[in-house]
């Protein structure tokens, strides 16, 4: 049985993960930890949960975290030492903390994602596509859309939308442009609009369940647990 430990467990996907490991017959929780100084919100894992993700790191396997950069990178140093997997699907990392996850994979198994829903997994594989036979002809955007309290702006899967897209495009094709709302309690919700003279081309995908992405990072656990090192995307836990 795979063992999982997940990050920052009072968290929106936090709370969403700890659900979704509970339901799953192929997987079991052995681990949850709570940021320093915080109040436990499922006192039903007090026996498993800590501040400190070293103090229970020998009882897991795959680490998931959705957690901050900080404290992400935190981990990641963690399992580096422990020689564990981690799952990382925080947003909101930059460059040069991404460069410090690269030269950790290159002893253990990392999958980071911003996104770890298959839905919108599919859509990137779609966008390179799109913008090689639109060329140099189409104005793009990129809209996307998430409850009140997301902090990072454009989403991180805004960005890798924007990437796809760019991978595609002939050279000296004209920025990308990004719009980002942030309000009430939405999901996920990212479109990429190719507007050409007289008709538009939209790519969208709408997240209506946050249990999406927490079944798609316990897939992504589950396919990491036979690799020894490597930093790896959805892409390769999908087969696209």
């Amino acid at each position: 049985m795979l063992r999982l430990a997940v990050c920052g467990c009072n968290g929106r996907m936090g709370k969403a993960l700890v659900n979704a490991i509970q339901e799953n017959a192929h997987v079991v929780l052995s681990g949850v930890t709570i940021a320093p100084g915080s109040t436990l919100a499922d006192q039903s894992l007090a026996d498993i949960a800590t501040d400190d993700l070293e103090k229970i790191i020998d009882k897991v396997d795959v680490v998931i975290d959705f957690t901050t950069p900080q404290a992400s990178l935190k981990h990641v140093e963690i399992c580096h030492r422990y020689g564990k997997k981690i799952v990382i699907g925080t947003t909101g990392i930059t460059s040069d903390e991404k460069k410090i996850i690269e030269k950790a994979s290159k002893d253990i198994a990392i999958v980071l994602a911003p996104n770890t829903g298959i839905g919108i997994n599919i859509c990137l594989q779609l966008l390179p596509q799109v913008a090689k036979m639109i060329g140099l002809d189409a104005d793009i955007t990129i809209i996307e859309a998430h409850h009140r309290n997301k902090v990072d702006a454009p989403s991180g899967t805004a960005l890798k939308m924007g990437e796809e897209i760019a991978q595609g495009l002939p050279p000296h094709h004209k920025d990308i442009a990004y719009s980002s709302i942030r309000a009430g309690d939405i999901v996920g919700e990212h479109t990429a609009l190719f507007a050409i003279q007289g008709e538009r081309i939209e790519i969208t995908h709408r997240a209506t369940d946050r249990s999406i992405f927490a079944h798609g990072a316990i897939r992504a656990a589950q396919w990491l647990a036979s690799k020894t090192s490597g930093l790896y995307g959805m892409r390769e836990v999908l087969a696209l």
